[in-house]
């Protein structure tokens, strides 16, 4: 989720999500937003993020890594969790799904 203007985009992942994956799917889904939807970013510190680097530079946009253990520094990012829970539960195996489910329900 950009953490400004509040758009909640979902990253289809169909191989793995090792680090390198998440970066390069994170960076190919916010180049298609345009510049002014492309504010920041606000995180966690999982370890699908530690390649948030290059992220920086790719989209021009910053990001905040909260302190571990703090959920309530992003708020917004842990409601919308919560609400991805009434389409996908926490168990659910996202490969089953494709793109255009995880579009439709960012929608």
């Amino acid at each position: 989720m950009e953490r400004t203007t509040r758009v909640v985009m979902l990253v289809d992942l169909p191989v793995d999500h090792r680090p390198e994956s998440v970066r390069d799917g994170k960076i190919k889904t916010m180049g298609i937003l345009p510049a002014h939807l492309r504010g920041s970013l606000a995180w966690d510190r999982g370890a699908e993020i530690s390649k948030h680097e290059a992220l920086i530079l790719a989209p021009n946009m910053d990001i905040y890594v909260c302190d571990s253990a703090n959920p309530w520094k992003r708020g917004s990012n842990e409601n919308t969790n919560g609400l991805m829970r009434q389409y996908f539960s926490k168990c659910t195996d996202l490969n089953v799904h494709g793109p255009q489910a995880l579009e439709s329900v960012a929608k």
